[in-house]
């Protein structure tokens, strides 16, 4: 098209060629060219560019075409590899099949980074599309970890780090948690994905970025229309507001979709709504929330409440007697092995087991456990309802969204029970999921299938 747009059309039989030629040269005063297309199978060959599609050439034959606009990410993972990610159709039939992934190897490391900025630049990957409405420099992300400059546009948001840029589409964002961290300094803001990010060889379904609490921003310009700032409680240029509190308020309104926060019914030792355990050789913490549980940070670990079969403790492994730490065990409905969550302070078991009991789980050996029940102490001498000064920026769930979002002004503190409403997941961890790539040769390229969430080289 005189744009620039290309439409293609299939299905074409041999007899229809010279109806087809006839009809563009009638009324276009166009030539219909046939093209060779490569059949030997090779897997590289010549690139270039003719409007905005690559193609790839073999022996001055077709391999194949990519429309830049069809280009979700464009990953460098080695100084001579980029991969490119596509946007998934979310309207296509589950058993549909659709390529998900490209990789090409290219010998010559200037000719590499070339070809990379020309795909960042067409695909427009680069700017994420449309006017900036924000930008956060300097945010620390713990997962995948680096510093990145975060940009904020209509339809996405740009990270933006030293070795890796990441383009997310709002609609990729599941779910999203505000969690204060105990140590009193740090909130984690989690953004749970559809559709993961890649770094390297690494898939990453959550995003997990870190704040010092007390950081604010001045000076901050937010280009929205005043109808969207009074929805987002802001103004056009802030001051003296919490970052996480702003980024959470920005975020609630350009995916529509709330901010989890902590649940109050729950409170540790310390006051806080979290214990500090470990998964597997990972310290973090486990956030009991109203309808989930949620650990972090490396893996991430959601788990409803609803895909629960059961919950076992146990005292720890330990040399002595009397050990002050035990494990849970959390059984998911359909899965053999448990996730186990170790090393937790015995002073958190009479909590967690009121807890728990609470929110209809079931307990395999209460009785057997071997911990005994006792009143529960803290170590901050503060009463069991009491907990440390969070300030008014982090409300608590059992408050009305509205109320929560106005007086916090800051990230909304629904429950995340309107998670329980979206599709369900089988699995919501962010365990590290990698795929080897060895096959290197001049500018090859790998393909990737999807289907059901499946993956699959030809």
């Amino acid at each position: 098209m005189k744009n620039g747009d290309i439409y293609k059309y299939g299905g074409f039989q041999d007899s229809n060629y010279e109806t087809v030629k006839a009809f563009f040269k009638k009324h276009y005063e166009l030539d219909l060219n046939k093209e060779k297309v490569s059949t030997r199978g090779w897997c590289w060959g010549e690139s270039s560019w003719s409007g905005p599609e690559l193609e790839l050439k073999n022996a001055d034959q077709m391999a194949f075409e990519i429309q830049a606009t069809d280009i979700a990410q464009v990953v460098p993972t080695g100084k001579n590899e980029v991969a490119l990610e596509f946007h998934v159709d979310d309207t296509r039939d589950p058993d549909d099949e659709s390529l998900v992934e490209m990789r090409f190897f290219i010998p010559n490391e200037e000719y590499a980074s070339k070809l990379k900025d020309e795909l960042i630049q067409k695909s427009g990957a680069a700017s994420g599309g449309g006017t900036t409405i924000c930008q956060f420099l300097n945010i620390p992300i713990v997962l995948p970890r680096g510093h990145y400059d975060l940009d904020m546009f209509r339809s996405s948001f740009k990270l933006r780090g030293k070795s890796f840029d990441y383009t997310i589409k709002y609609m990729n964002v599941s779910r999203m948690f505000m969690l204060p961290k105990p140590d009193s300094v740090h909130v984690s803001f989690v953004l749970g994905l559809d559709q993961p990010v890649r770094q390297g060889n690494t898939a990453y379904s959550f995003l997990v970025m870190q704040y010092d609490k007390e950081r604010e921003v001045d000076d901050f310009a937010i280009n929205l229309d005043d109808e969207e700032l009074e929805k987002c409680k802001l103004q056009k240029v802030v001051n003296g507001e919490k970052l996480y509190a702003v980024m959470g308020q920005l975020f609630k309104h350009m995916t529509g979709k709330n901010v989890v926060t902590p649940c109050q019914d729950f409170k540790a030792s310390n006051g806080y709504n979290c214990v500090r355990c470990s998964h597997k050789a990972n310290d973090g913490f486990l956030y009991p929330l109203k309808k989930s549980f949620l650990f972090v940070n490396k893996p991430v670990m959601w788990i409803r409440y609803d895909d629960v079969l059961a919950v076992e403790f146990s005292r720890a492994d330990s040399g002595f007697t009397q050990t002050r730490y035990f494990d849970l065990k959390i059984y998911r409905k359909g899965e053999g092995q448990p996730h186990d969550f170790q090393q937790m302070d015995r002073s958190e078991y009479n909590g967690l087991i009121e807890f728990i009991q609470k929110a209809g789980i079931r307990i395999r050996n209460l009785e057997g456990s071997g911990l005994g029940l006792g009143k529960r102490s803290r170590d901050d001498g503060s009463s069991p309802d009491g907990s440390p000064d969070l300030g008014d920026d982090l409300p608590s769930e059992d408050e009305s969204d509205d109320e929560d979002y106005e007086d916090a002004g800051g990230a909304d503190s629904s429950s995340d029970e309107d998670d329980a409403d979206e599709e369900d997941e089988d699995a919501a961890s962010d365990d590290e999921k990698e795929k080897k790539h060895k096959h290197k040769h001049r500018h090859h390229h790998h393909h990737h299938s999807h289907k059901k969430e499946k993956k699959r080289k030809s």
